[in-house]
């Protein structure tokens, strides 16, 4: 394949106008045929073949809720491929159908494709906390045109009926990983009759997406399904990736609809019973209000002991597990934005500004850093340790109280939230995949061109950087959105050119010529690519702030852990003998880690 053939497609045609193309076209598959739709794409000044609404699972409906999908049987005749299915049970947009019927995807197929072409494979898992989102708003047309490649959206059950779980028997949990996984499977098996190679077989995902792509990668009967991935904002050993609380999550939504019973199989009959829409409107009414700031994902995946046989952090930790050993035989890029802590600005934060009496629009009060967020992360995820707090508020606060120490310190507390959800969970996967690993390739990016198109805009004026999912408009129609500079034009053709570089070869410099190479990431240099513009190569990113969650607070919650392990020894040893106990439970402490 030519690697200036999609691009000199381009060019030709902005001279030339659409060759005659027919609006509907075929594909034949085992489970029967599919029609899909031409669809201009005048940015391009070109078209693309989407089939959309194409079923992979029998609708997860009555006996089938809360299960793994199963498979679709075989329809007759054609299958309409020219309308977008259902979205999944959410809080519905307007104006949008949605039902529980919801397991389809669409394929994005370019001009003069035939089943012999090998095109690679690009499949999008979307993000949305797990609550929210759907494939048919990522339009896959750039992608596929201007990388000459096959790309795939999908559904997936997601909130309540995707992640619920008793964790036992009765409700294991994860349908949303394996509606993702049954999809992936279906691409593998079909993708070649849209003209796509499925042994170039790239996944990649953002936030909630980035999670679920992380998570697949360690499910090690996904070898062989896929041999790539691109994890946007969001890995599997974040604390967002998996839920802690699923199971009295269940419980509490349950109850709120009248489904009490003591035991899990009586719990899952009932609920089994209700209204999809009873059902999600229950997990509205069933929230409280404590007047602290938490940053929890009640609902999302769990170790079930099926797909996730433990923890990400300790699969990613043991060398010898099949999911470690798959993951690191993967091409992998993680990535992130500069400002991923702009999700720290929710509905949350928001309403309890007049409870605090703070103002957002100004920024974030010290106070507000150091007696409400810091406390609430801490205490939810490492312990409530009180010298851990000081820690970290001592690392992310500025002393003052104008207007514009407020700006600064609401852009400290957005790095701070980003640090420990997002850049250091992604530094320690890095560095996991690439130690030592010369079976395949690993690769760092960070947006720091600021569109001002992020999750939860419009954002306060004195956010600095690219907000979470900033990135993600450069790859599904940035040509398309109201006053677009050039210079973002430009960067989301860069972008563009990598993701189906490194699709295509699993390299993001081979393939379409590229202004700047981007260079492999290894622990030691800890390079990546800065996209901006222009694009520019960078070292060690955030580095003194990654270290400082990385060694400084690990030490200090395995100090503390050991003093209170000390507290209970016999109040006769001597000084000597507690601090043999301390050192040893440290040494211990460390030798667990895997972070590198």
């Amino acid at each position: 394949m030519s690697p200036t053939l999609p691009h000199l497609l381009i060019l030709i045609s902005l001279v030339a106008p659409f060759f005659c193309q027919n609006a509907t076209h075929v594909v034949t598959l085992p489970a029967g045929k599919v029609r899909g739709i031409l669809v201009p794409v005048p940015a391009f000044n070109s078209s693309v073949y989407q089939y959309r609404k194409i079923p992979y699972a029998k609708p997860p409906v009555g006996d089938l809720r809360f299960k793994k999908p199963i498979g679709r049987i075989p329809w007759a005749g054609v299958l309409d491929g020219t309308e977008f299915g259902p979205i999944c049970m959410q809080d519905n947009p307007k104006n949008v159908s949605m039902s529980e019927d919801c397991l389809f995807l669409n394929v994005y197929v370019p001009l003069n494709t035939s089943a012999s072409d090998n095109k690679p494979v690009m499949v999008f898992i979307h993000g949305g906390a797990y609550i929210s989102g759907s494939g048919q708003i990522y339009d896959g047309s750039y992608l596929a045109i201007f990388g000459d490649a096959i790309v795939v959206t999908m559904n997936y059950r997601l909130g309540f009926m995707g992640f619920m779980s008793t964790q036992d028997g009765s409700s294991p949990g994860n349908y949303g990983l394996w509606d993702q996984r049954m999809a992936l499977v279906w691409v593998k098996i079909n993708i070649r009759m849209f003209g796509g190679d499925p042994q170039r077989f790239t996944i990649f995902g953002e936030s909630a997406g980035g999670f679920s792509v992380a998570l697949q990668c360690l499910y090690a009967p996904n070898k062989g399904v896929f041999n790539q991935a691109m994890a946007h904002s969001g890995v599997a050993n974040s604390v967002f990736a998996t839920s802690p609380f699923a199971k009295q999550a269940a419980r509490v939504i349950g109850a709120a609809i009248g489904c009490t019973a003591k035991t899990s199989a009586g719990l899952v009959d009932c609920l089994r019973t209700k209204p999809a829409e009873v059902i999600q409107n229950a997990i509205h009414t069933s929230t409280t209000n404590d007047n602290k700031t938490h940053y929890i994902l009640l609902l999302a995946p769990v170790v079930d002991g099926d797909f996730l046989i433990d923890t990400p952090s300790n699969l990613l930790g043991n060398k010898s597990s099949l999911a470690y050993k798959f993951f690191r035989s993967l091409n992998v890029v993680v990535g992130n934005v500069q400002s991923e802590g702009s999700l720290i600005l929710d509905e949350n934060l928001k309403a309890l500004q007049s409870f605090y009496n703070y103002n957002l629009t100004l920024g974030i009060p010290s106070r507000i850093l150091c007696d409400l967020i810091i406390p609430g992360i801490v205490g939810d995820w490492l312990g409530n340790h009180s010298d851990v707090i000081s820690a970290v508020c001592s690392m992310y606060s500025i002393n003052g109280g104008n207007t514009t120490t407020m700006a600064e310190q609401g852009n400290k507390a957005v790095e701070m939230y980003g640090d420990f959800f997002f850049f250091v969970p992604a530094i320690y996967t890095l560095n996991v995949h690439a130690q030592g690993n010369t079976q395949s390739k690993t690769f760092q990016f960070l947006l720091t061109r600021n569109a001002g198109w992020g999750a939860g805009e419009p954002y306060p004026s004195w956010l600095e950087g690219p907000g979470h999912f900033s990135e993600i408009p450069y790859l599904f129609g940035a040509q398309i959105r109201p006053g677009v500079q050039q210079q973002d034009l430009k960067l989301s053709l860069d972008m563009l050119t990598y993701w189906t570089n490194f699709a295509s070869s699993g390299d993001p410099n081979v393939g379409w010529p590229t202004d700047v190479n981007w260079p492999a990431y290894t622990p030691s240099a800890g390079a990546y690519i800065d996209l901006d513009t222009p694009c520019t190569r960078k070292t060690k990113m955030f580095e003194k702030r990654v270290n400082f969650w990385r060694k400084t607070v690990p030490t200090m919650i395995i100090i503390d852990n050991a003093l209170s392990r000390a507290g209970s020894v016999s109040t006769s040893l001597s000084v000597y003998t507690v601090t043999f106990v301390l050192i040893s439970v440290i040494m211990k402490s460390f030798q667990q880690q895997v972070i590198i």
